[in-house]
């Protein structure tokens, strides 16, 4: 099988000793490979499954770690060739070949330049010498909103109005801590002009009777479930509408729902019916009614590209080869925010983790026996709160057309540029491009040593 992965997508320096840096567009296809039936392959290593990002934060390591070095090489400023090269509105996609309709990358290398005081930082850092160095490093990214074209991406929902006015939102999303039930609830609300705490997402899904749902992965859930909420949502607000018409003797075309009321469109101040009212006579109406209700069912056929950048400033220890990051930064294009709190918790998830990917966590197996040495977390090393430094985010709010809601994916880009961020800081720290991960001080004495920046 074969998944694509827009891991990053700048226009490549393609000829390093080029005047002016080749725009190309790029994309990674990153392809798994089977043998025939009759070969087998032996492996001491454990087995590796599905992990956030799946594949984007270890390429675009490799690729920014690349970048890095060619900004050095050509005597460029890592920002400044991240900007070169950066995707933008109007690009053409170079996999599905569909319009880049948004693309925030510009702003998230921008801003992040002058909130985190790049230049100043940078031209302190080149001047250090001794055995107690700081670097500044930055990186890039873009990942996808769902998983098409590589498969079919489809969502469901049902809603249910009861007798007193609280909506039953049906779903084969599946809440599994990343918090979509509330967006989708925040959706279904603004959707039909009603508060959220009228809206009921029951978040109990049984394929026996639940709307279906592919599953929760690939960063798809808000953007592939937002159509088929909304059509719902628009079908249930016309249907109580038209209710509401006929109670009051008026034209449909003049009334709207706001706030869970009925109001007219010429005076939306004035309230002539709660939603509630208008529920308990379409069910206890001797003529009319019934359980208002909508279902919808969509096939999302786009895939708008998220865009972000990380920005770190570190302090190398050489003497101990110790790291510690000292101020880390990310900025996300995710279009737009839907709840901020929310968004800012998936991004601050992402970031301890790409620190953790970056200076920690890993497995040590012995090459002869197989056997995993570091099998407990006692000895598999990752960082508690005391170990992470503040973590600050930054969202570029752009509406993304294509959209539902005009938001994209936010997920697991988190997680895709911490890593070679922390890697180019401590290649401007040190003057050493190391390509391998973690940066733990074991790493590090036997890069420093090699290159005599530690001697005896």
């Amino acid at each position: 099988m074969s998944y694509l992965i827009p891991a990053l997508m700048p226009r490549m320096v393609t000829q390093l000793l080029a005047p002016q840096p080749i725009k190309l567009l790029t994309y990674i296809h990153v392809v798994h490979f089977w043998l025939p039936g009759d070969h087998l392959l032996y492996t001491n290593l454990p087995s590796a499954g599905a992990m956030r990002g799946y594949g984007a934060p270890q390429v675009t390591f490799a690729l920014e770690s690349l970048f890095d070095d060619a900004a050095a090489e050509l005597d460029i400023n890592p920002v400044e060739i991240r900007l070169i090269s950066a995707a933008r509105t109007g690009d053409t996609h170079p996999i599905n070949h569909s319009i880049i309709q948004n693309a925030g990358i510009i702003e998230c290398l921008t801003k992040g330049r002058e909130l985190f005081n790049w230049q100043t930082r940078k031209t302190a850092c080149q001047q250090m010498s001794g055995d107690i160095r700081s670097g500044v490093g930055v990186a890039y990214f873009s990942y996808t909103s769902n998983t098409w074209p590589a498969s079919v991406e489809i969502a469901s929902s049902r809603l249910l109005l009861n007798q007193d006015g609280i909506v039953n939102v049906q779903i084969g999303a599946t809440e599994i801590g990343q918090g979509p039930d509330n967006v989708f609830a925040q959706m279904v609300a603004e959707t039909l002009g009603m508060p959220v705490n009228m809206i009921n997402v029951i978040s109990t899904q049984d394929t026996d009777i639940t709307p279906f749902d592919p599953g929760a992965f690939s960063s798809r859930q808000s953007y592939v479930t937002a159509p088929a909420l909304q059509q719902a949502a628009q079908n249930l607000r016309q249907k109580i509408v038209q209710h509401a018409a006929i109670i009051l003797s008026q034209s449909e075309t003049d009334l709207s729902i706001i706030n869970g009321s009925i109001v007219l469109l010429s005076q939306p101040g004035k309230i002539l019916i709660p939603v509630a009212n208008v529920t308990m006579d379409t069910f206890y109406n001797p003529e009319l009614g019934g359980q208002l209700s909508a279902e919808s069912s969509s096939k999302t056929t786009n895939n708008p590209p998220v865009f972000g950048c990380t920005f770190v400033d570190l302090t190398i220890d050489i003497l101990i080869c110790k790291v510690t990051i000292n101020r880390i930064l990310n900025l996300h294009d995710s279009g737009r925010i839907l709840n901020p709190k929310l968004a800012e918790g998936q991004v601050h998830g992402g970031m301890g983790m790409g620190i953790d990917w970056a200076l920690y966590e890993e497995l040590i197996v012995d090459e002869k026996s197989g056997i995993v040495r570091n099998p407990n977390l006692l000895d598999y090393k990752m960082p508690t709160m005391m170990d992470l430094p503040e973590l600050e985010c930054i969202f570029i709010d752009n509406y993304e057309p294509q959209s539902a809601y005009g938001h994209k994916s936010l997920s697991e880009p988190p997680i895709i540029s911490p890593a070679p961020a922390t890697r180019n800081a401590l290649r401007m720290a040190t003057g050493i491009a190391i390509n391998s991960l973690p940066l733990t001080p074991k790493r590090l004495f036997r890069e420093f040593v090699q290159v005599r920046l530690i001697r005896g």
